[in-house]
């Protein structure tokens, strides 16, 4: 069997993760996408794209499906491995205090699931307060070690030479 390749979204509290899962449900790309998103997220989805709701679960019509992690994550990676039929892809929406690191050794260890990447969003107009903070910076530091990928947000609305800075 196929291990499902694992893609990681994390990034700080209001740096738009879920701008960029709410993104990728939302394409017609003709994939079986599978998304575990944190239990203080909250995806507001168009209607038009929901085919039903059960508790936890979102099914799209674009055939992707969204699930809260709540509070057991290894029991919603297991609920995942034993759809069918499985997804494609697995995208987990980290919360915005997680290390992504520690998310991701879960992908390495299960011979189901591969890590296929980390892809860190950063908040182009509150990223250096945020990581001046003496108790967000390291957070924000061990992030953006693990990314393989930093997409950077809110670019539109940054003051003049923050991207620069950033």
């Amino acid at each position: 069997m196929t291990p499902i390749p694992v893609t990681l979204i994390s990034g700080y509290l209001g740096a738009g993760k879920t701008t960029v899962v709410n993104h990728l449900l939302a394409e017609a790309h003709g994939r079986r996408v599978c998304v575990l998103v944190n239990d203080f997220g909250e995806i507001a989805l168009d209607a038009d794209l929901i085919d039903n709701r059960d508790g936890d679960t979102i099914a799209l019509s674009n055939g992707c499906m969204c699930c809260t992690i709540g509070s057991d994550f290894y029991d919603a990676i297991d609920r995942v491995l034993r759809l069918s039929p499985r997804p494609e892809h697995l995208v987990i929406e980290t919360s915005g205090v997680a290390d992504p690191f520690k998310v991701g050794q879960i992908a390495l260890a299960e011979p189901e699931l591969t890590l296929n990447g980390v892809v860190v969003v950063v908040d182009a107009v509150n990223f250096a307060t945020s990581l001046a903070d003496p108790f967000l910076g390291d957070t924000l530091r061990n992030q953006l070690a693990t990314a393989g990928l930093v997409l950077i947000t809110k670019s539109d609305i940054a003051p003049p030479g923050a991207l620069h800075a950033l």
